[in-house]
């Protein structure tokens, strides 16, 4: 089985190029309407403005169907995707040895450890970062697993900046706040984007 890029159609198979066809109608419709709904300016007088109501796509009760009908056919194929992370060369060879492990508080937690254990963080600064973490608090929801693209960007580029920007992904820098500070700025100039 071959890999497919999406965002090049050159790679997509006989399947899912038949599926494409036979919805394009219903695509191009949603795609078009949407680029007119996202031209129309809103009235500038305040008033009017909250009373303003945006058009509907009508298309996009179709496109969701369509949409969701591709599911099961990309479900069977191998699909390349993009993890941006900030690691450390140490933390790149256990990811060789293990593979990807899925962001929990858990995995934070080794992640930290090891770093304590390699010098690089105190103790203190690995518990601010873990009580700090968006995958302890609460009002956050499930932050489990981990964020992927469907296209590369460049480790600058605004999508992807703050997960390279610091070590540890969003699990470690997210939800930093003024009494995380001194472990975020550690953040910043640890590993490698």
């Amino acid at each position: 089985m071959s890999t497919i890029d999406l965002w090049d159609y050159d790679t997509y198979d006989v399947e899912i190029r038949e599926y494409l066809e036979r919805h394009e109608d219903v695509i191009v419709l949603h795609r078009e309407r949407d680029a007119e709904i996202s031209k129309i300016e809103p009235p500038k007088d305040a008033l009017e403005r909250n009373h303003f109501k945006w058009p509907k796509n009508e298309h996009y009760s179709d496109y969701l169907n369509v949409r969701d009908g591709l599911t099961p056919i990309l479900e069977r194929k191998s699909i390349r995707a993009f993890h941006y992370s900030r690691l450390t060369d140490m933390e790149i060879d256990h990811m060789r040895e293990e593979g990807m492990v899925p962001t929990s508080i858990e995995f934070l937690k080794q992640r930290v450890d090891r770093q304590i254990q390699a010098g690089n963080l105190t103790l203190q600064q690995g518990k601010v970062l873990l009580e700090c973490s968006p995958l302890v608090i609460d009002d956050c929801g499930v932050r489990e697993g981990f964020w992927m693209a469907s296209s590369p960007f460049h480790p600058e580029d605004h999508a992807v900046n703050l997960l390279v920007g610091s070590w540890g992904g969003e699990s470690a820098y997210w939800g930093q706040n003024k009494s995380c500070s001194k472990s975020y700025a550690k953040l910043e100039r640890s590993g490698n984007a």
